[in-house]
């Protein structure tokens, strides 16, 4: 007997099929890239601090410049999501497998340097796939405090809302 799979359960198989995805570029990343995640941003502040506090400025370099990458893909998710009809869940697909591309072409060192898209692609993910079934869930590991911290800040600057510069304070 065949069974009608309803609109829930169609969001939540997506959802979890991302959620494969999400860990194959996690494992792709730290596998790779010397333990290095690509969508786990409290972990690089802390290596960029480690860096710093060792004097090893190229390293805190290649670090910082993950910031704005996961950051950027925080806010076009979130712009094109609230302001565009744009079918976000097939561009997250794309967006996944052009991150994956671009990072097998890059060198393996500087380690970080092959990591970029994957830092983008990730977060672009998360800002897509951020819930299923009426339950808040991430499809990627990630640093939701640098994340939330991104979204109050941006959504402020749109709205000029008080409460989002309050939460992008409390997330900061």
């Amino acid at each position: 007997m065949r069974q009608k799979v309803t609109k829930d359960q169609w969001e939540a198989l997506i959802h979890w099929n991302f959620a494969l995805v999400g860990g194959f570029l996690g494992a792709y990343a730290i596998l790779l890239h010397m333990g290095n995640f690509g969508s786990a941003q409290t972990g690089n502040i802390m290596e960029m601090a480690a860096s710093l506090v060792s004097g090893e400025w190229y390293d805190v370099l290649l670090r910082f410049f993950a910031l704005p990458l996961f950051g950027g893909g925080v806010v076009i998710s979130y712009l094109l999501t609230n302001y565009t009809n744009i079918n976000m869940r097939k561009l997250a697909i794309v967006v996944d497998a052009a991150g994956l591309v671009a990072s097998s072409l890059l060198p393996l060192q500087p380690v970080l340097v092959g990591l970029y898209p994957i830092f983008f692609c990730s977060a672009f993910q998360w800002g897509v796939y951020s819930s299923a079934n009426g339950y808040n869930s991430a499809t990627i590991f990630s640093s939701n405090n640098f994340k939330q911290a991104v979204l109050g800040w941006t959504q402020y600057f749109l709205t000029k809302d008080p409460e989002f510069k309050k939460k992008g304070i409390l997330y900061t």
